[in-house]
């Protein structure tokens, strides 16, 4: 099989149905996409790339559709594609965006969309694809907010199987699946929403972000994919006075952490369906469920998925009652066996089928998974453990703030304590902020709270707490203790 096989079905039993809808509201039929593919892929056999090989995709926003297209193309002939984050040894080619300079060590290749242009002659026949399964369709980077960046190479078949009956309720009355995915491309959950829409025939609406709300009115679209950032992007685009967007079915959000202020905000402009998913580059999705289905486990995610296995563990690996805090460690359908040439990182994540995430939480006996905090992120505060969701969502109760983390910083004395950053769309008094976290919070409330224009992150949208505790650190530096 070849993860490009639906697209070519439906060239062939609906080849007038819009595939893809451009910015510009071009429409790209399910027969006219096959097509690019092709003639793309073509191209890229002259070049002398074969099954097997990786090429990287060196193509900046907003050409999303651009380097989908392309990603399929060499999924197509078994070449895998890859982002500019995997090291160039591991790369036989990358094809270069005009404007971008080429990745050092790697054999550049510019392109233009003049490769998608018809060619007298070449469309007599369709393309073989390359049909093994068990070839690389694409090789991830995970997120990497602790600047470790590991590698998971998605076979065809994974990736097959992670769509399979992962989809949620997208569809319009007429039974069309119409989807905006404003996560990016690159991730794995962004391109598995789009490999899913195709799979049923569905249409993908490619927009500018100050565009979406108009995007969605105009063309009837029946599901947003969104991370919790992107998702307040997208709010704080929205025209004031709108009220739920009448053809949309759901938003869908996975990525990180969504804080129930952003939940509850959304759910009244938006749409009132908002799915919450837990998943990773290495798993796929794991579990789903609706924002407020669980009123008394504000940290539960969701129902875990039918073919999916989870479990809390103790430090010996041995599964926990259900409902007790532990490791959470993950098995199913379309999970990678490691990462991508790092035997070390493989050794200490995969462990007898199991992947380990570095999450902590636990499994109810109804199978609703609950996600307390990553492994590292809990605050040891004086022999204290607490969790920084506890600290973020009291913040986030605050009218004026959007953003909120809570991380530790060792002080002069190298013992750690509690700060927190915030974003505000005004200025927010601190003794404000400092009375309520002490009423709320009591002795784990943060000593110190900044408030900044925003908060770093990483490419996929997640918040670096690094660069948070060095800014932290250096102002125990310039005072020479803590105040």
């Amino acid at each position: 099989m070849n993860i490009t096989d639906p697209i070519r079905e439906f060239a062939r039993t609906a080849p007038g149905a819009d595939a893809i809808i451009l910015p510009d509201d071009t429409a790209i039929s399910y027969r006219a996409l096959d097509q690019h593919i092709d003639r793309f892929a073509r191209r890229v056999l002259t070049l002398g790339l074969r099954p097997g090989q990786i090429a990287g995709l060196a193509i900046a926003p907003p050409n999303e559709a651009l380097a989908l297209i392309m990603a399929l193309a060499l999924a197509r002939i078994g070449v895998a594609s890859a982002d500019m984050a995997l090291p160039a040894r591991h790369l036989a080619a990358a094809f270069v965006q005009p404007g971008i300079a080429p990745p050092p060590g790697t054999r550049a290749i510019p392109f233009d969309r003049s490769w998608f242009a018809a060619v007298p002659g070449e469309e007599q026949e369709e393309l073989v694809e390359g049909r093994e399964g068990a070839a690389v369709f694409r090789v991830f980077a995970t997120s990497g907010t602790t600047g470790l960046r590991r590698f998971c190479p998605v076979s065809h078949a994974d990736m097959a199987l992670r769509i399979a009956g992962k989809g949620f309720p997208i569809v319009s009355a007429s039974g069309r699946t119409i989807l905006i995915c404003a996560m990016g491309l690159g991730g794995s959950a962004g391109l598995r929403g789009c490999l899913t829409t195709f799979s049923v025939a569905g249409t993908l609406v490619f927009t500018h972000m100050a565009g979406l709300v108009n995007a969605v009115l105009r063309h009837g679209v029946t599901a947003l994919a969104a991370s919790p950032r992107t998702l307040q992007e997208v709010l704080a685009t929205t025209p004031a006075g709108v009220g739920p967007l009448p053809s949309l079915r759901a938003l869908r959000i996975s990525g990180s952490h969504l804080p129930a202020k952003l939940a509850r905000i959304a759910a009244q402009r938006l749409c009132p369906n908002v799915v919450t998913t837990f998943g990773s580059t290495e798993t796929s999705n794991v579990c789903s469920g609706r924002w407020g289905e669980f009123p008394s486990e504000p940290l539960a995610i969701g129902r875990i998925l039918p073919d999916m296995e989870v479990q809390a563990v103790d430090e010996d690996h041995q599964p926990l009652p259900p409902g007790t805090e532990g490791l959470l460690r993950i098995r199913g359908p379309g999970m990678v066996k490691g990462y991508f040439d790092d035997a070390a990182a493989t050794r200490a994540s995969f462990r007898d089928g199991w992947f380990y995430t570095g999450d902590r939480g636990a499994v109810t006996a109804a199978r609703v998974m609950i996600v307390t905090g990553r492994t590292g992120d809990f605050i040891n505060s004086g022999g204290v453990k607490v969790n920084p969701r506890v600290i973020e969502e009291v913040l986030l109760s605050v009218p004026e703030v959007t953003q909120a983390v809570a991380f530790a910083v060792p002080d002069a004395d190298g013992l750690a304590q509690i700060w927190a950053a915030i974003v505000s769309e005004t200025p927010v008094e601190r003794a404000v902020l400092i009375r309520l976290c002490a009423e709320k919070l009591g002795p784990t409330a943060p000593k110190f709270i900044m408030q900044m224009p925003d908060l770093p992150r990483n490419e996929n949208g997640k918040i670096v707490t690094d660069a948070l505790v060095d800014f932290a650190a250096r102002h125990y530096q310039r005072s020479g203790a803590a105040r």
